[in-house]
């Protein structure tokens, strides 16, 4: 197989399609790089695409550069097929590969350990470089703040833009304290601004619906109140017609409490009557004496057969010697010892008659009717059936206002107990009494309208301001801290809902934002430390990237363009391969030295200048070498970005957004 510079010819056309087509990856990502520090709403996401795709362009760079030496080496160690040695090679170059995107990604690791004590500066530089690009700050040691919102940055201004870590090394407490106080109110105004176009609208419908519901929860309230007060005017109209109602209710239960006693009476004189006439009683009655004073047996089975007797016909026992009373008692002691000695004596003093003879008289009768009656008349009332004559005895009858007092505590009319049947103090008890049910409606209401125990009679403002308020609202008011709930609910309360944006959402937006960007160094270095870490890849990465990015396309480039012209010296113009690869060395020297040279001997303008002074100015050794490398990235992307854009404009928007970057767009030069 036909080689030259002892490479296979087919090696070298591969190598030359990856380095062109790297060569056109590579400008069109130095452009996304250079763009992407100007992007209005870059983010994380967008930062770290961006750091993935450079690790892997530069390490494809790298390989590219090594892998005719490593074709030459695995040539010279092994005495293979050709096939053998082009896998080798491939599996060689992939070592290489990953060997420098995993030195790549350790190299950012260790840059931000190396510069961790400039958290604080770039976290703030960041925002400044931020501010840029939305066109809320500038510096004027880099770049002026042009008040001009469709502002286009030039090339030159982009790389400075990607460099803003230089402004660390001026004076770096000055310029980052500045940026902390001055240049962060500048962008929390800008951001707020941001914020109230995608958020405010949404916020404010909320609120204003939040409002509007409250009223309409107001509306509901006042209703049932309203319902409630017209019972209320009701309750104070109709208690003089209750007290009226109530009066002639006792005045009935007078004339019933009248009429049961006279029924009392009347069944009284009717019973005794009957029973002095019952000729089955008194024979009874004559047989229990005749049995009961032969004494012995016959006693005994005359009580008994008497007590029967009496329990079939009253109900209950009755003393025998009950039927013997008469006026004045003085009897009854007598007949109940006329058994003995002295019942001997008692028959022989009143003409020798039997015992318990001469009783069953109308006294007796009487008193024994009488008092079934009375004790049935006592299981059912307390009241008295006798010593009530007039209609304000029975009044102030204990027992009867004792049964006044109660029902109508029943009824819920809770009078006290001196209650002397006044009209003041019925009326009162009885408003009271409809008040009560009334608000125990209007609460079992209110509980439904989830504001259960909430005040009566509330004005809007008092209604708005209650607890009950913000306990049902509680999950719609948790977007907002406690004082923002009191500014907003009395917004709502004094009715002012066009205050919204002035008095609760700007300000919770700015407090909001200063607590989410402006953090202090010891927060940067505790709580925030991962936030610092990432300030710091971001400060520096683009620049390294764009360095990266043009150092290994330019030397590609330079080993294509040699690579070219050497194969058409052998092929075309049948020179001494020799010859050509001496030629090939000094045109590749030559290149490299005119890159190297010549961008120093261009004058470059304000920003390459304002940008040399700082460096030139700093006693770091390692910044003032990377003067030199930024002078070269001025000149260099003057070409490189132009044709950079051009390449970049033919990648369709589903590329852009397989690599996360389609935020970045399409654009003229």
């Amino acid at each position: 197989m036909k080689r030259i510079f002892g490479l296979p010819i087919y090696f070298l056309i591969i190598i030359i399609l990856f380095k062109t087509v790297y060569l056109l990856v590579e400008s069109s990502y130095n452009t996304i790089v250079l763009d992407s520090g100007v992007i209005k709403d870059f983010s994380e996401e967008i930062f770290n695409n961006l750091e993935l795709l450079g690790h892997n362009i530069t390490s494809i760079g790298v390989t590219l550069l090594l892998m005719p030496l490593s074709y030459l080496l695995i040539q010279k160690i092994f005495n293979k097929g050709e096939w053998f040695k082009f896998i080798l090679t491939m599996i060689v170059s992939s070592v290489i590969y990953v060997s420098i995107f995993f030195s790549l990604t350790s190299l950012m690791d260790y840059i931000v350990e190396q510069n961790k004590d400039k958290r604080y500066s770039a976290y703030y530089l960041n925002i400044l470089k931020n501010g840029i690009a939305n066109n809320v700050l500038g510096h004027s040691s880099i770049l002026k703040f042009e008040d001009n919102n469709e502002r286009e940055f030039s090339v030159d201004e982009k790389v400075i833009i990607n460099n803003i870590f230089l402004l660390s090394y001026i004076d770096e407490n000055k310029v980052v304290e500045k940026i902390a106080t001055v240049g962060m109110d500048s962008f929390l105004n800008f951001y707020t601004q941001e914020k109230y176009e995608n958020e405010f609208k949404e916020q404010n419908e909320n609120f204003i619906q939040f409002a509007s519901g409250l009223k309409e929860l107001y509306v509901k309230y006042t209703e049932a109140q309203k319902k409630a007060n017209k019972e209320f005017l009701k309750a104070k109209k109709e208690s003089h017609k209750k007290y009226l109602d109530f009066k002639r209710e006792s005045k009935n239960s007078f004339t019933k409490y009248q009429q049961e006693v006279s029924d009392l009476n009347k069944n009284i004189e009717k019973n005794v009557e009957k029973l002095q006439n019952d000729s089955s009683f008194r024979s009874k009655w004559n047989d229990f004496v005749k049995y009961y004073n032969r004494g012995g047996y016959y006693k005994k089975r005359a009580l008994k057969d008497y007590n029967s007797y009496m329990i079939q016909k009253f109900g209950k026992k009755i003393e025998p010697s009950s039927w013997c009373k008469v006026p004045g008692g003085l009897l009854a002691p007598f007949v109940e010892i006329t058994d003995g000695i002295l019942g001997k004596i008692f028959r022989a003093f009143t003409g020798g008659g039997d015992s318990y003879s001469g009783c069953l008289n109308t006294y007796a009768i009487t008193e024994i009717i009488s008092k079934n009656y009375h004790d049935k008349w006592k299981t059912k009332t307390k009241v008295p059936y006798e010593g009530i004559d007039t209609f304000n005895d029975y009044l102030l009858n204990k027992e009867v206002k004792n049964e006044i007092i109660n029902n109508l505590r029943k009824k819920g009319i809770k009078v006290s107990n001196s209650f002397n049947y006044k009209e003041k103090e019925f009326r009162n008890a009885y408003i009271k009494n409809v008040t009560k049910e009334t608000y125990i409606n209007v609460n079992k209401l209110y509980k439904k309208m989830g504001i259960a125990g909430i005040k009566h009679n509330l004005s809007f403002k008092s209604f708005v301001l209650s607890n009950q308020i913000r306990e049902k609202f509680k999950a719609t008011l948790s977007m907002y801290n406690k004082k923002e709930q009191n500014k907003v609910l009395r917004l709502i309360a004094y009715q002012r809902t066009e205050r919204f944006y002035d008095d609760v959402y700007m300000p919770n937006l700015k407090e909001g934002l200063k607590k989410e960007f402006v953090l202090t160094k010891k927060q940067l270095f505790s709580s925030y430390k991962d936030k610092g870490n990432k300030s710091i890849k971001a400060l520096y990465i683009p620049p390294i990237a764009i360095a990266l990015s043009l150092i290994f396309g330019v030397l590609n480039a330079i080993s294509l363009f040699s690579l070219i012209i050497s194969l058409m010296l052998v092929l075309i113009f049948k020179m001494n391969e020799n010859k050509v690869n001496i030629i090939k060395k000094i045109m590749v020297f030559s290149l490299v030295t005119i890159v190297v040279t010549l961008p120093f001997s261009i004058k470059g303008d304000n920003y390459f200048n304002n940008a040399q002074n700082i460096l030139e100015n700093n006693t770091s050794t390692l910044i003032k070498k990377y003067s030199e490398v930024l002078t070269w990235i001025f000149i260099f992307e003057k070409y490189n970005y132009p044709l950079g854009v051009s390449l970049r404009n033919n990648l369709t928007e589903k590329q852009l957004k397989s690599y996360g970057l389609e935020k970045i767009k399409r654009k003229k030069h």
